[in-house]
């Protein structure tokens, strides 16, 4: 048990830890704290419904009613598996991050994550999809090909790989891409 001899000292020594004290507290607010790496960690989101405006009061309602989890077992009933996985495959509603705003919130059950804003009136829910996809050789880089062979009547949207600033072979140099 310490002694209190010199007050002077003393008051030296708290006055020097509160010191240090508050600057590691500061020094704290700077650190980027981030989650653990974990193997769970889906390889991408699949969309599976967005909604805005008066389609999302209702859903906005429940929330506020019953919960978040009310509202995504509302909105799971728009999941229809694999079906809506290849939809969003085809649409480009598969993503590497959640999509937020700043103003969002998220609430993650299982396999499904709502994000919702009330001021901008929007809900959208999403589900962890642990497959990676790997591109196509023929696709170009940083797009998802569908994983499904395509059926007789679909054809296959092939797309420029130009650049669109660049002078149209169609028009006179002069005058850029034609329309």
């Amino acid at each position: 048990m310490r002694t209190f001899d010199n007050p002077t000292t003393d008051a030296a020594e708290a006055s020097e830890a509160l010191r240090g004290l508050a600057h590691a507290n500061g020094t704290s607010g700077r650190i980027a704290w981030r989650p653990a790496p974990s193997d769970s960690v889906p390889a991408q989101w699949v969309g599976i419904v967005f909604l805005q405006g008066q389609d999302a009061d209702e859903v906005l309602a429940i929330i506020d009613q019953d919960g978040a989890g009310a509202a995504i077992e509302h909105l799971a009933g728009f999941d229809m598996g694999e079906e809506t996985t290849q939809a969003a495959l085809v649409n480009g509603y598969v993503y590497d991050t959640i999509p937020t705003g700043p103003l969002d919130r998220t609430t993650t059950e299982g396999a499904y994550t709502l994000t919702y804003n009330h001021d901008h009136r929007h809900v959208s829910l999403l589900r962890a999809h642990p497959e990676t996809r790997e591109p196509d050789a023929g696709a170009p880089a940083g797009r998802i090909a569908p994983s499904r062979p395509l059926s007789r009547r679909q054809v296959p949207v092939v797309e420029d790989e130009d650049d669109w600033f660049a002078p149209s072979q169609s028009s006179s140099t002069s005058r850029g891409r034609a329309l």
